[in-house]
């Protein structure tokens, strides 16, 4: 709501610069994606923060060097698969977010203009242009999907496994 109305109040100036399926795009697919994607992160992220701190300060109760040698080597580790994987995201990100530019201004140019694309016979050209940025938001989205969890999962394994050797060994 916010961005729209900002949009709204540019001077004429800025309108006349910018690509209106850019804006259409931003204000469809952008907030969406913000919502989903960092906001509702961010409040998980929170969430799991307080158990995780409170475990933590029982772990420090019972055995206060076992308890930061263990959470430094998992600060370690998801630092360095966040690290690993970052770059990824982000081009992930960069790539949805052309494709989806892309996606509108195949639907406005060929829609808005339906008299010329069916002249010209663009129907072929504007379905394979479509239906190549859809495919390729799909395969970016899954896989920044699948990198997200990757973490958690490796942490998990870890912590698992150290459990079970020590039970084992103790």
């Amino acid at each position: 709501q916010t961005q729209y109305k900002k949009y709204l109040m540019a001077e004429y100036k800025f309108h006349l610069k910018i690509n209106k399926t850019e804006l259409s795009k931003n204000l469809m697919t952008e907030v969406t994606r913000f919502t989903n994607n960092v906001l509702m992160a961010g409040v998980m992220m929170i969430s799991k923060s307080f158990f995780l701190i409170v475990l933590f300060g029982f772990m420090l109760t019972i055995n206060p060097l076992i308890s930061i040698s263990i959470v430094s080597i998992l600060a370690l580790i998801y630092f360095l698969i966040y690290n690993g994987l970052r770059n990824k995201l982000l081009s992930n990100g960069i790539n949805i977010s052309a494709s989806n530019t892309n996606l509108y201004s195949i639907i406005n140019e060929s829609l808005n203009g339906i008299k010329e694309t069916k002249f010209y016979d663009l129907e072929e050209y504007y379905s394979d242009k479509y239906i190549e940025n859809s495919d390729l938001i799909a395969n970016k989205t899954s896989s920044s999907q699948i990198i997200s969890i990757v973490p958690k999962n490796v942490i998990e394994f870890i912590l698992f496994t150290s459990v079970v050797t020590v039970i084992i060994y103790l």
